[in-house]
């Protein structure tokens, strides 16, 4: 099998998108600070963003997804990262610990709704 030199670059510039945007966590908020961490819910959302072209910001938030307005706690076993596009749009993969105690994330979903910055 043949691969051109363009081909392989391209492939490169793709996978480097998820793995080079910039990532933000905010663990401070959560009292004795949360069982699953900052730089392990990055590492799993990365590996899933791997193929996900024009990501430009990653950014962390514990617990599971949560809609505007709504009351929703946050956990320290659970984490969900956003995906910013460089169109504006968002993506979304859940992270947490499993029940072997190891990190496990699902793969990217769009976000269902508008979420305030």
């Amino acid at each position: 099998m043949k691969v051109s030199v363009a081909s392989l670059l391209a492939a490169m510039n793709l996978a480097a998108c998820g793995a080079l945007a910039p990532a933000t966590c905010d663990a401070g908020a959560f009292v004795g600070g949360p069982e699953l961490s900052c730089d392990q819910a990055i590492a799993a959302a990365r590996a899933q963003y791997a193929a996900t072209p024009g990501i430009t910001e990653l950014v962390v938030e514990h617990g599971s997804i949560c809609p505007p307005n709504a009351r929703c706690m946050p956990t320290g076993y659970i984490a969900t990262v956003y995906a910013i596009l460089e169109d504006g749009s968002e993506l979304y993969v859940t992270v947490s610990i499993g029940p072997n105690g190891g990190v496990v994330a699902d793969p990217p979903k769009p976000v269902p709704f508008d979420r305030d910055r």
